[in-house]
């Protein structure tokens, strides 16, 4: 059945929303310029980004020297790039994620919104997702793929939802769910489950 919140609790469910979401982002801010790695893909991440600005291979048969990720491509040619205009270092993989997470909460915010619901139900569907940050080992903010993963696929399934009798939609929505497997392979089941549903 649907959610239902009493008008009296409404207030109380919004500000502990806003609460979970404000806490959380200022830890997201205070880790950013941690000067030493967070998580130990971090500083293998980053490693990519500086062979791809050097023009090698982040893929080539391991060695001593370097061992490639499982991962496609995108986020640290991200880095590469931002790389050349800035610092490439923990701090630059980070605000990449943490600006991620800001995209993902505003696809949180649009979605549960064009359902139809409520402002507390929009910050409801905020702070659940921002509430999971300890319980999910702390990956929103770490300079690796996967919050930029999550807002690309998240944002491409908005848009398709939206996107009925808008073609210009539905070939954004595309590219951004493509743009979410060229940055974490994981998206391919998103791929399948959003071309059903395109079809349907």
């Amino acid at each position: 059945g649907d959610l239902i919140i009493r008008p009296a609790k409404m207030r109380w469910t919004s500000l502990v929303a806003i609460a979970v979401i404000c806490t959380i982002g200022v830890i997201l801010v205070l880790r950013l310029s941690f000067p030493l790695e967070l998580e130990w893909m971090e500083g293998g991440v980053l490693h990519q980004a500086l062979r791809l600005q050097q023009g090698e291979s982040i893929y080539p048969p391991p060695s001593p020297e370097f061992v490639p990720f499982l991962y496609t491509p995108l986020y640290p040619a991200l880095l590469a790039v931002l790389g050349t205009l800035l610092p490439l270092d923990f701090a630059l993989g980070r605000t990449v994620s943490v600006l991620a997470t800001v995209a993902i909460l505003a696809g949180l915010y649009r979605a549960v919104g064009r359902e139809g619901r409520s402002r507390t139900h929009q910050a409801v569907a905020m702070g659940l997702f921002m509430s999971g940050y300890v319980f999910a080992f702390r990956w929103m903010d770490l300079a690796r793929p996967d919050s930029l993963y999550l807002a690309l696929t998240l944002w491409g399934l908005v848009l398709l939802r939206e996107s009925w009798g808008n073609h210009r939609k539905a070939i954004v929505a595309g590219l951004l769910i493509a743009l979410g497997f060229w940055t974490k392979q994981t998206a391919a089941s998103f791929i399948i489950a959003s071309g059903v549903g395109a079809l349907i």
